[in-house]
């Protein structure tokens, strides 16, 4: 509800609020197809299935369609579902530019903590599909298997 009128933790504002010319539409995660490039937008095109997120100042993502920066947006894995794409986009969007950030690791021996969570656990699954030499996975003794289980 509070998503919905612009405000967190009982009333305070964190964006304007709704009106009849301007309602609210929540949501930040997305997956779809691209229907529209912007002006000096680049690495994507019309028809693309993508996932990822929408600008947090404005949400939307819960819309029919909805528009973000191409920066915020990753191409949709072969073989993955839309429903996939949807459920990762927070977590695949600062899992890939983690990835990214820390340069090509083939051949490398990675760390990630809290490999075993949502972010962490993509982050171990992205390093191993890039070629990563060793994985260590830190996590909680509980979660040990799962971590070990994604690659870690």
């Amino acid at each position: 509800m509070h998503a919905a009128e612009g405000t967190v933790f009982g009333g305070v504002p964190v964006a304007p609020r709704p009106t009849k010319q301007r309602p609210s539409v929540i949501g930040i995660d997305l997956a779809g197809v691209v229907d529209a490039v912007g002006a000096g937008a680049q690495g994507f095109v019309v028809g693309q299935p993508v996932f990822g997120v929408v600008y947090m100042a404005r949400l939307g993502s819960l819309a029919p369609y909805c528009c973000t920066k191409a920066s915020r947006l990753r191409p949709l894995p072969e073989g993955w579902t839309f429903a996939e794409g949807a459920a990762t986009g927070f977590s695949g969007s600062v899992s890939s530019m983690a990835v990214a950030a820390a340069g090509d690791p083939n051949g490398e021996r990675c760390v990630v903590v809290g490999a075993s969570g949502n972010i962490g656990g993509l982050i171990v699954r992205a390093l191993v599909a890039a070629g990563a030499s060793t994985l260590v996975g830190v996590c909680s003794g509980a979660n040990a298997a799962h971590g070990t289980a994604l690659g870690a």
